[in-house]
C-alpha cells in the first residue's frame, strides 16, 4: 500500500491542525484553466473539512482508490475523514502552487499564511480531480 494512502487520516488532521478559519480568500482565483480546477477541489476539501462532513470529503474530493483503501482497513473513509477533520481545530488552506501533466495533478498547499506546506497528489476521475494522496513536506 502507498504509504501516504495509508497516512492520509493522519496527514490531514496534521495538514488541518491550527488553521485558522479567516482564510485569504479562494486559491482557485489565483490560477486558470485547469490549475485552476485543481485549486479548488482544495477550496472545497478544505471547507467540507470545516463542516466535519467525511461523507461529502469521501463521495466528491477524493479518488476511488482512496476510498477503498481507506475503507479497506477496518473502517471506513467516512468514519477516516470524521476522525481526521474533528482532530483539527480550524481550518484555512491556501494553494501555493499547482503542477498539472494530462490526468494526474499536484497542488502545494499551505496551511495558513506561514504554516507547513503538503503535496497533494490528485487524478482526474469521471472528468472531475480527485485527491488521491498527501505527502508531508
Amino acid at each position: 500500500m502507498h504509504r501516504s494512502i495509508a497516512l492520509l487520516p493522519l496527514l490531514l488532521a496534521l495538514v488541518l491542525a491550527g488553521c485558522t478559519t479567516a482564510g485569504s480568500g479562494s486559491s482557485a482565483d489565483k490560477f486558470e484553466g485547469a490549475e485552476s480546477d485543481v485549486a479548488q477541489v482544495v477550496d472545497d476539501l478544505s471547507a467540507a473539512a470545516g463542516r466535519r462532513d467525511g461523507e461529502k470529503i469521501c463521495a466528491e474530493y477524493l479518488s476511488r482508490s482512496l476510498v477503498r483503501s481507506l475503507s479497506s482497513q477496518g473502517t471506513s473513509c467516512n468514519q477516516e475523514m470524521e476522525k481526521a477533520t474533528n482532530d483539527a481545530s480550524d481550518f484555512d488552506l491556501n494553494v501555493r502552487d499547482v503542477t498539472v501533466e494530462a490526468m494526474s495533478a499536484t497542488a502545494r498547499v499551505q496551511r495558513g499564511d506561514d504554516g507547513p506546506t503538503s503535496t497533494f497528489e490528485l487524478v482526474k476521475e469521471d472528468n472531475r480531480w480527485k485527491v488521491s494522496g498527501l505527502e508531508g513536506t
